[in-house]
């Protein structure tokens, strides 16, 4: 649908909006927000390890859960780190219920370390440094520079506490501009 010339577009519904919408009765406001976030859940189910034959079923058990604990959300908190928190919770449960604990991501192969190494050094791109970064260390920059959430709320989501958190973020940011010194050494 176009404006009118002259007139400004419809602002875009913030997630709190979405959210008092959906408390008010018009239950049609949370589709928007199931489409908006869908991406970052997903996005961080596979940080955590989550199968991939198991991540649509989380998907859909988070958005089920958070649509019927809405009223327990704190609109002054992102609603993308409420989501995920729940994700979260709802992929232990599902790994309690199985018998199972949280799938630790295996130790790392020395032909892979080997290969990132080269890519690090074949001045590649900084995505392509990212990609080579752990899951949770992936996880934690994108949360935190990419998505600007706070310390808190990203420890709130990991499960980890604020200041070991901090702690990680410039461990991995070292590393992140150490590798990009040998890629712009290599360039020169």
């Amino acid at each position: 649908m176009t404006n009118a010339p002259g007139t400004q577009p419809a602002p875009v519904p913030t997630d709190a909006d979405l959210v008092a919408q959906v408390r008010a009765g018009r239950r049609e406001g949370f589709e928007p927000l199931v489409r908006r976030h869908v991406p970052s859940l997903l996005g961080f189910l596979r940080y955590l390890g989550v199968p991939a034959d198991l991540q649509d079923d989380l998907v859909q058990e988070t958005f089920t859960r958070a649509f019927e604990r809405l009223d327990q959300y704190d609109v002054r908190r992102p609603f993308v780190s409420w989501l995920l928190g729940i994700a979260r919770n709802q992929f232990y449960d599902h790994c309690r219920k199985h018998s199972r604990d949280r799938r630790e991501p295996p130790p790392p192969d020395p032909e892979r370390v080997e290969a990132i190494e080269e890519t690090v050094l074949g001045n590649l791109s900084v995505e392509a440094i990212l990609h080579s970064l752990p899951a949770d260390a992936r996880l934690l920059v994108e949360l935190r520079i990419f998505r600007e959430l706070p310390f808190a709320e990203i420890g709130a989501t990991m499960g980890v506490a604020e200041g070991p958190l901090r702690v990680r973020f410039q461990r991995v940011m070292a590393r992140l501009r150490q590798a990009a010194r040998e890629v712009k050494v290599r360039e020169s």
